[in-house]
């Protein structure tokens, strides 16, 4: 079994801005079976990275809870262990209302965040599968943030980004700072307007 480059090593190549060096003791593993596996993983990667980062460009606020979550994850590992966490998100209200509504699944990793460009009116509810630990569930918004109620959020028109966060481990907890202080790991989605 050939073992690849990590995707963040392939960085350089993605952005076109490698050299030599690193020329000469990547290509041969991208050239083994799957390489291709290993280049589309460092592409798909990269693209994640540059959808948050413009997303979280000017939105100070935004950038803080990010690198929040990416310490803790640092800190304690990205928990696979976890209850499973998904989103489920439901059509446009009007859409709702002229057919069955069916919410489509959108599955959440602990210890990451994660974009998502929406429809105006689109529903989003957080739910988490049978868990021994304790799940809080938190909003956040340009000047505001706070408990969600219900975990679930309905997107309205200029409000985005709004982020919708799961601390384990942090139930009783008040605020979303103080649930970031106690919790161990954390998981989210950042709703946009599409």
């Amino acid at each position: 079994m050939t073992v690849h480059p990590p995707p963040a090593l392939l960085d350089p190549m993605v952005l076109a801005t490698d050299d030599e060096e690193a020329l000469a003791s990547i290509w041969p593993a991208l050239l083994e079976p799957e390489g291709d596996v290993a280049w589309e993983r460092a592409v798909e990667r990269r693209r994640r990275i540059d959808d948050l980062a413009g997303l979280i460009h000017g939105h100070a606020w935004l950038s803080a809870l990010v690198l929040s979550a990416k310490r803790l994850s640092r800190r304690h590992g990205e928990s696979e262990r976890g209850p499973r966490l998904e989103a489920q998100v439901s059509e446009h209200a009007l859409a709702a209302t002229l057919g069955p509504e069916k919410p489509e699944p959108l599955e959440l990793s602990w210890g990451k965040i994660v974009p998502r460009a929406m429809p105006v009116g689109t529903r989003v509810h957080l739910r988490v599968g049978i868990s021994s630990e304790p799940v809080a569930f938190f909003f956040a918004r340009a000047g505001e943030s706070g408990p969600l109620p219900g975990a679930a959020w309905e997107l309205l028109k200029g409000e985005g980004p709004v982020l919708l966060i799961a601390c384990m481990d942090a139930a009783g907890t008040e605020s979303l700072e103080e649930a970031l202080e106690h919790t161990k790991t954390v998981a989210g989605v950042i709703l946009r307007e599409q």
